[in-house]
C-alpha cells in the first residue's frame, strides 16, 4: 500500500519521449512521465546545472515503478524551468545516481509539453457522407486469375430452415434493390 509520503516513479531507462530543457540556464535532457507527479534529478544533471541549494528535510519516499526499494533522495530544490515558450518554477527532487532526469505530468502538463484529451471524437458523425448508406465500386472490372489445370467442384446446395426462409427471401430482395446482388 502507498502512504501519502509514498511515490511511484517509471524507470529511468526505458525508451520513451525526452525533451531538451533549460533548468537555472543549462540546457538538460528530461524523460517525460505522464505517470509520475514529481520532479526528479540525477546526481549527473544536478552537478551540471551548478548544484543550486536544497533542502535535506522532510523528502518523500519515492518508489522505482515495480521496485520496492526506494530510490536515495538527497534533497528537494525550486528550479527555474524554461521551455520554447514558457517559464516556470517547480520543485524538484535529487537522487544518488546516474539515472537521467526526468520530468513528471505536473509540470510538462504547465509546460505545454503533453496534452490529455479526454474526448473521444465519433468519425460517423465528423464525416457523414462516408457512412451514408453502402458504397459501389466505380472502378474497371475486376479479372478473378483462375487456374485451369485445378479440377472443379461444385459444392451442394444448402437448403435454408424453414423457419428462416422467409426472413433470407426478404434479405436477398432488399440486396437486389440496393444493387449489390444481381440475379
Amino acid at each position: 500500500m502507498i502512504t501519502p509520503s509514498q511515490e511511484h516513479v517509471s524507470a529511468f531507462g526505458s525508451k520513451t519521449q525526452r525533451v531538451n530543457i533549460r533548468i537555472n540556464d543549462k540546457h538538460c535532457n528530461f524523460l517525460l512521465d505522464t505517470g509520475v507527479t514529481v520532479n526528479l534529478l540525477d546526481q549527473k544533471t544536478y552537478h551540471k546545472i551548478g548544484a543550486p541549494k536544497m533542502k535535506k528535510d522532510n523528502n518523500p519516499n519515492l518508489l522505482p515503478y515495480g521496485g520496492s526499494d526506494p530510490l536515495k533522495v538527497m534533497g528537494q530544490c525550486q528550479l527555474s524551468v524554461e521551455t520554447k515558450s514558457t517559464i516556470d518554477c517547480d520543485t524538484f527532487y535529487v537522487v544518488q545516481g546516474k539515472h537521467g532526469a526526468l520530468l513528471g505530468y505536473p509540470l510538462t502538463s504547465k509546460l505545454g509539453l503533453v496534452k490529455i484529451i479526454n474526448q473521444i471524437t465519433n468519425p460517423k458523425a465528423k464525416y457523414p457522407k462516408l457512412f451514408e448508406g453502402i458504397g459501389k465500386y466505380k472502378g474497371k472490372p475486376i479479372k478473378l486469375h483462375i487456374d485451369e489445370n485445378v479440377k472443379r467442384v461444385a459444392q451442394r446446395y444448402r437448403r435454408t430452415p424453414f423457419h428462416l426462409r422467409d426472413k433470407v427471401e426478404k434479405e436477398l430482395i432488399k440486396l437486389q434493390e440496393q444493387d449489390i446482388l444481381k440475379t
